[in-house]
């Protein structure tokens, strides 16, 4: 009493008997209540109903020489290629030569990703070709290539002095929707017309992943908002407002463009839709590719709350799933994402679909050639989860260590795959 409200949602274990008993060999059923107004459980549909078959996509763990063997220096290395989980590293043109990118599939990178939000597609061609030429340096080993949509997003436009901005703690920032404008400390232009209307006083306003700011007032053409967190500004940093629906198509002038000149001719091997929001999306972005790139795998990114409030349908079309965790932190409170995740991939495991976990993996790597403890626990978690693949992104784009990273990420992947016990899948 007293521990629900109305909207929570409830989940309740059924036995064999209908009731709350379990009956020996028979599958356990899941069902999703939510509370209403009066305090009562109604029961809501459930894509995934069947706990034994959760419990089935799900190794069980075993430590075959207990705690003692934890204590052992000696490491044994499996073969490469062994790993279940692949490894995804992001690349830039500044190391993307054929001689690095040697050193990366021999470290054991499984899959390559651009992202066409930056850059241009003759940058990206090269890459796309010089990862093909490393890979056929390399006949016993299987690269991919994925490619990233810009997608739908708010960006904050251009500054007078075309540099920073340095905001502080209790400063005000005006929102204005003319793009055109050139800003500074004061009033910012934003790249979608209709973000004032999103808005009331009291919403939250994130500006890239450093700065949350609160709405204060609003009018047609503008919002007004109060600095939470001293920060710089630049200029096209990403706006997030966690649980406004955004009304923009999933491929925008630049997306349409980059499926024409760029995806569809390369035949890259992933396509990652940034800011899914519905199965339609997909099955648009299917009829824009065309029979000319039906060998195209779709990846859908789930970065939104629209994107979790639709995920069982958005699963069922997608070929695989990405975990967009950064953008994620920004659409829900951080201590939610963990659970997200984990509810997330179990539901791709069950539904055979692959699963990626990307941002923010051993971040710190960016700056040093070793990762921390909590961040070799996060990845060896998401491995133990049943993730599929693991990506980097700042230690193998901007960092100064890409190889120790990789070569790190795949250490922790091993030794969670050698506690895994999947001889009861089935």
């Amino acid at each position: 009493a007293g521990l629900l409200c109305a909207g929570d949602s409830v989940v309740v274990v059924l036995g064999a008997d209908g009731d709350c008993n379990d009956v020996a060999g028979a599958p356990l059923q899941l069902q999703t209540h939510l509370v209403n107004g009066s305090g009562k459980l109604a029961r809501v549909p459930e894509v995934i109903s069947n706990v034994e078959f959760l419990r089935a996509a799900q190794p069980r763990l075993v430590l075959r020489n207990g705690l003692d063997g934890l204590a052992q220096p000696d490491r044994v290395v499996p073969a490469l290629g062994a790993r279940r989980c692949k490894l995804l590293c992001t690349v830039s043109p500044q190391n993307a030569d054929v001689a690095t990118l040697l050193k990366l599939i021999d470290a054991g990178m499984d899959i390559c990703r651009l992202n066409l939000a930056y850059g241009d597609h003759t940058t990206h061609a090269a890459i796309v070709r010089r990862v093909r030429e490393a890979a056929s340096l390399r006949p016993d080993r299987s690269v991919a290539v994925q490619v990233d949509t810009q997608g739908p997003e708010i960006r904050t436009g251009f500054l007078q002095n075309g540099s920073h901005e340095d905001l502080k703690a209790g400063d005000s920032l005006k929102f204005v929707t003319d793009y055109t404008f050139r800003g500074n400390a004061s009033c910012i232009a934003v790249s979608f017309r209709k973000l004032p209307a999103l808005l009331k006083p009291g919403a939250s306003v994130w500006i890239g992943r450093t700065a949350e700011l609160v709405v204060i007032a609003c009018g047609m053409d503008y919002a007004l908002a109060r600095v939470l967190n001293n920060f710089r500004l630049y200029e096209r940093m990403q706006i997030n407002v966690p649980g406004a629906v955004v009304d923009l198509p999933v491929l925008q002038l630049k997306d349409r463009d980059d499926l024409r000149s760029f995806v569809v001719p390369y035949c890259v091997d992933f396509l990652a839709l940034s800011a899914v929001q519905k199965a339609a999306d997909l099955q648009f972005v299917r009829s824009i590719v065309g029979s000319s790139g039906e060998s195209i795998r779709l990846i859908a990114k789930i970065e939104n709350e629209e994107g979790v409030r639709n995920f069982d349908e958005i699963v069922a079309e997608a070929d695989a799933v990405m975990l967009a965790r950064g953008n994620l932190g920004m659409e829900f409170p951080a201590e939610k994402v963990f659970l997200l995740q984990k509810l997330m991939v179990c539901k791709c495991k069950a539904l055979c679909k692959p699963v990626i976990i990307s941002a923010q993996l051993l971040g710190s790597m960016a700056d040093r050639p070793w990762p921390t403890h909590g961040e070799v626990a996060d990845a060896a978690n998401a491995a133990l989860d049943g993730a599929d693949c693991l990506g980097l992104s700042e230690p193998t784009t901007v960092g100064r260590f890409p190889l120790q990273s990789l070569r790190a990420l795949g250490q922790i992947c091993e030794e969670a795959e050698a506690v895994l016990d999947h001889s009861g899948l089935q």
